[in-house]
């Protein structure tokens, strides 16, 4: 018989756990910044360049016991965007690699750090900017901290705007204070990141923060640059699952390596949770053992049908059952997608969970920021579990993902 662990012994060695690898990472996290002042000569920086920053990441990988440690430059406390340092280093304390973009000679290219511009007003400009004001008046902000503030959405975003007070380098000569904000819009297809001079309120800087997978009309893939043709392959009859295994949660999907129809059949997979990177199943999320849910949800990713392009889910989510049996008709050939959205949902539920389990022996793990909703007391933030919509119906071919810091929701849209 198997003792078990009363559940105060089981937290304190969780604790001593965590507090082990903060001792670990500590030392580590020393001797990254040491080195890295002592190649400032050579960073072409001075003395002054490296005299203020912060750390703004450092964890260790549990495979191989690097310690990766990341660095914000900052000037009159304000981040510099983008001027960021990285150094790794070996479980020896042997530096493993390092780089840097930090700016040389920064104090001599900032011209103002307090901002003459509101972050109401900066905020309203970006809004006009990018076509998304509806005449729906802006909230009150939240004043996190004096270079931090957060607006409500109010259904002129899909999510709260945040609006971050930096320093944004825009040439080699000069370096402006800007209010950094942050547009997602209602359809999710884009996540502006603007910056908004806090000086003169003019627009100087934008890009989308979403990942796209677009189709030309010669139907040329984001993997490859050649163009493809595809025949449907003939059929007369869906693809019926056969009785599933029994006393095994099981999958009708495209199993892995296939990376679309036209490679091979739907089959069933059986118990693909892999033990390490996902312990208590797919299904979990209390971190005990049965699942939670009996739906396309679990730890890692809550994946949902959008045809409505609502940004979540109705409730009407594939049901495996008490035996998690997801075994649901699959047609390639069939021209009426949303005819079989069972489908759809539970093989875009196995391969968000397939590629976390795969990435979490390569480092992608708790510490280092990866989508969990529990994670289990190893470090990181967590309620971040993907959210993945199948058959997004905001447009058509509009693959797309967005990733958000450690600890907020990141969307996929199929």
């Amino acid at each position: 018989m198997t003792p078990k662990l009363h559940p105060f012994c089981l937290v304190f060695a969780l604790l001593l756990a965590s507090l082990t690898a903060f001792a670990q990472q500590e030392p580590a996290t020393t001797q990254a910044i040491q080195f890295f002042k002592s190649q400032t000569k050579a960073l072409g920086l001075s003395p002054s360049d490296v005299a203020e920053f912060r750390i703004s990441d450092a964890y260790q990988t549990r495979h191989n016991g690097v310690t990766h440690v990341f660095l914000n430059q900052q000037y009159a406390k304000l981040d510099v965007l983008g001027a960021v340092a990285n150094i790794n280093v070996r479980p020896d304390g042997r530096i493993l690699t390092f780089g840097a973009r930090f700016i040389p000679n920064l104090a001599q290219k900032v011209t103002h750090t307090t901002p003459e511009v509101t972050p109401e007003s900066a905020v309203k400009t970006a809004i006009q900017t990018f076509g998304m004001d509806k005449g729906k008046p802006l909230g009150a902000a939240q004043k996190v901290s004096d270079f931090l503030y957060v607006f409500p959405n109010d259904g002129i975003t899909l999510t709260p705007v945040k609006a971050k007070l930096c320093l944004l380098p825009l040439d080699n000569q000069s370096v402006k204070l800007v209010w950094r904000i942050n547009l997602y819009e209602p359809d999710g297809q884009n996540e502006w990141i603007a910056g908004v001079d806090a000086i003169t309120g003019d627009l100087v800087s934008f890009y989308d923060q979403v990942l796209h997978c677009d189709f030309t009309p010669a139907e040329s893939h984001c993997e490859d640059t050649r163009a493809h043709t595809h025949f449907p392959k003939p059929t007369d009859n869906p693809l019926l699952a056969p009785p599933p295994p029994p006393n095994s949660e099981a999958y009708f999907v495209l199993p892995m390596p296939l990376q679309s129809p036209y490679w091979g059949d739907a089959e069933w997979v059986t118990s693909p949770a892999d033990p390490v990177a996902s312990p208590f199943g797919w299904h979990d999320t209390d971190g005990t053992d049965g699942a939670e849910y009996t739906i396309t949800r679990g730890n890692n990713v809550h994946a949902y049908q959008d045809i409505l392009a609502q940004n979540s889910s109705i409730g009407d989510e594939p049901d495996g059952g008490d035996s998690l049996h997801f075994g649901f008709p699959y047609d390639p050939a069939n021209e009426f997608p949303y005819t079989q959205i069972e489908a759809a949902t539970t093989n875009l539920f196995y391969w968000n969970n397939i590629v976390h389990d795969v990435f979490y022996h390569y480092g992608f793990d708790e510490v280092s920021g990866n989508f969990q909703e529990n994670n289990y007391g190893k470090g990181g933030l967590e309620n971040d579990a993907v959210a993945a919509e199948t058959l997004d119906g905001s447009f058509v071919n509009n693959a797309n993902f967005n990733t958000q810091v450690d600890g907020e929701l990141s969307r996929m849209q199929m």
